[in-house]
């Protein structure tokens, strides 16, 4: 039995790593307030704590923005591991999607 706990997948949610990595690469505000509330080890996949150390990395000298955090990436020969420059743009539609539907979801009531 306690085999069995320890083979379970812990609570995550990819959808909302990738949003919050997204919001991050949009708005240093949300750089500012995810390095309060959020540690590296607290994603569950292994390319966003990748991406959030990059940024994290990032926030103090510039704008983590996804140039920027793919230089980043690449100096830290990690770019091609977490899928390049097209995920960190697939991160920030996910971001945006999400907002649309909190958005569309509140203008109905």
């Amino acid at each position: 039995m306690a085999k069995d706990l320890d083979r379970r997948t812990p609570p995550q949610s990819i959808d909302a790593e990738k949003a919050l990595l997204g919001a991050m690469l949009i708005e240093k505000d949300a750089v500012l307030k995810t390095m309060e509330l959020v540690k590296e080890e607290d994603f569950y996949k292994e390319v966003h704590k990748l991406i959030f150390g990059a940024i994290i990395e990032l926030s103090d000298k510039e704008v983590a923005e996804p140039v920027t955090v793919s230089n980043r990436l690449k100096t830290n020969k990690l770019f091609t591991d977490v899928g390049g420059i097209k995920y960190l743009f697939d991160l920030i539609d996910t971001a945006q999607t999400a907002k649309c539907r909190i958005l569309c979801k509140y203008s109905k009531r």
